[in-house]
């Protein structure tokens, strides 16, 4: 480590110009990453807050929320200790007396007013009456306020907000929660029988096992798989962490380059070594750990360009950093580069001392 260390410090522009390689490798696998992470919480994080086991869906929705439609009464048929109905619609929603262009993305989730599912508010209240709704912190950047009236959709009945929780998303629209009546009346105010509509039945199981009488009619899934079943929620993941995964592989064959043809350079250098003595092993030693030095310090300046860059980006802009999976894709990443770097071993245990130094 020590000869590593010192030639380093010796010929300081060569090995940071590697180094800032690393890094600009490293910041990017960073922002994928986060990009990857923000996307997903974007998609999932509402239904993450629920901790429920389980949903519910008719078996023709193709295991879609909004696509699928449940009767009040089709809770008897569900055997499990807590269940609930819930009722889901994305909506376009403004505040009363805005312009149509002002209108932002939501979604609609209707409940029970003693639902589990129902939130914890940060201020306000909770809704307890009819066209009253709680929606996402995430709305704040779009200066909603408590008492704001709302108009969802093409519907012409305000919904006022009564309450603000923590910040929640489902396919990247921000939340908002009303009674499942309101929700019922916003949806299916032209459908007779309006009032035993729902979209789906979200159940607790508490160590106990589910039963379903008339099986063939529901579709049930675990939250996970209900999530993986988001729409473009498994293929935005597949592309990002794809976009990653190959970043790996540049990262092995860039510095693989590099240390090479750094190595090539020095091949007179290791013959002098070789002729006064020095193992041939320590040398080989010496290139790993000029790539294990390299890679750190070049993948801590990447994380610190990614924490820069997240003060830089827009709220709208979905971003979320991981540490347990930037960790991850650390190691990933200097183990690529120690990968790189020892396919330069070859060259130096072949050095001939003699012909190195033009005997």
């Amino acid at each position: 480590m020590f000869l590593a260390w010192h030639e380093i410090k010796y010929d300081k522009r060569k090995f940071l110009l590697i180094m800032i390689i690393i890094a600009l490798i490293a910041w990017l696998v960073y922002v994928l990453t986060g990009l990857a992470t923000g996307l997903g919480d974007g998609n999932r994080k509402a239904i993450d807050q629920w901790q429920a086991d389980g949903i519910i869906l008719s078996s023709e929705a193709n295991k879609s929320l909004t696509a699928s439609r449940l009767d009040m009464a089709d809770l008897e048929n569900i055997h499990v200790p807590i269940k609930e109905p819930i009722g889901q619609s994305l909506y376009t929603v403004k505040r009363k007396g805005q312009k149509e262009n002002s209108r932002q993305n939501a979604a609609v989730f209707g409940i029970l007013s003693d639902s589990f599912l129902k939130p914890d508010t940060l201020s306000g209240r909770s809704f307890h009456n009819k066209n009253e709704a709680v929606i996402a912190s995430d709305f704040k950047q779009f200066n909603y306020k408590l008492g704001d009236e709302l108009l969802l959709g093409s519907s012409h009945t305000p919904i006022k907000v009564v309450g603000f929780f923590e910040k929640s998303t489902y396919n990247l629209a921000p939340v908002i929660y009303l009674s499942l009546d309101t929700w019922q009346t916003l949806t299916f105010n032209r459908i007779p029988k309006k009032d035993n509509l729902i979209s789906g039945i979200v159940y607790q199981k508490k160590n106990s096992d589910l039963h379903l009488n008339q099986a063939s009619r529901y579709d049930h899934l675990s939250l996970e798989a209900f999530i993986q079943k988001i729409p473009g929620y498994s293929e935005q993941k597949l592309t990002l962490d794809g976009m990653i995964y190959f970043l790996f592989v540049i990262a092995t064959f860039v510095i693989g380059v590099f240390i090479y043809v750094i190595t090539l350079q020095k091949q007179k250098l290791f013959g002098i070594l070789k002729v006064q003595g020095i193992p041939t092993r320590l040398l080989a030693t010496s290139v790993l750990w000029q790539t294990f030095l390299l890679s750190s310090l070049g993948i801590v300046l990447g994380m610190i360009l990614t924490f820069i860059t997240s003060y830089f980006l827009p709220e709208s802009l979905p971003f979320a950093i991981d540490f347990k999976k930037n960790g991850v894709y650390s190691l990933i990443l200097l183990l690529s580069t120690l990968i790189g770097g020892a396919f330069s071993l070859k060259s130096v245990i072949k050095i001939n001392p003699l012909k190195a130094i033009g005997g």
